[in-house]
């Protein structure tokens, strides 16, 4: 299904973060895949863009995965920091903000296959240090402290487009949108 990536979540080749993983309890004969290797955790340790954009800095900046559970390596999360400002002070919707950020987390466009394509066979790192550089470059964010309440922003400001008030005269900014 997906790599384990910097923030402790499933990240899939093809969704990102944007992986909900679920049981389903049954006693029929399934037969068995293959691991899911798609270069993330060589990726992860270049990008960390995830941790720097955390309003709680519960995700790991090392290098190389520390933290060991069940065999595997992987990069270490505060749990609790993370479900705290995920549950207290991250907006209407929750956090998130590893999630939106995250280079593998983007719409599934024939760009962005073609890219995590090039990233998940890259064995040099450069095409990883271009999508990490184009992240950062081509989709500009708030981080950290503009995260938190009292003046919670997001992650990304919306573009000119969706914001109606700028084109719609008849949009009246009143209490729980009654006019």
């Amino acid at each position: 299904m997906g790599e384990i990536g910097r923030t402790s979540n499933c990240l899939a080749p093809d969704f990102g973060g944007n992986v909900r993983p679920a049981v389903i309890t049954t006693s029929l004969p399934l037969a068995a895949d293959k691991p899911v290797d798609f270069n993330l955790a060589e990726f992860c340790s270049r990008c960390k863009l995830c941790a720097q954009v955390c309003p709680t800095q519960a995700i790991s900046y090392d290098d190389k995965p520390k933290f060991e559970i069940y065999g595997q390596r992987r990069f270490n999360t505060n749990l609790a920091k993370c479900r705290d400002g995920w549950n207290l002070g991250a907006g209407p919707m929750g956090c998130r903000a590893c999630i939106s950020v995250c280079p593998w987390t983007k719409k599934n466009t024939w760009v962005h296959r073609f890219v995590r394509e090039v990233l998940s066979h890259d064995a040099t790192g450069t095409s990883q240090n271009i999508a990490i550089w184009a992240e950062r470059t081509l989709y500009p964010k708030h981080y950290q402290e503009e995260l938190n309440p009292p003046n919670y922003q997001g992650v990304y400001e919306p573009p000119k487009w969706i914001q109606t008030n700028e084109y719609v005269s008849s949009f009246v900014n009143t209490p729980m949108g009654v006019k």
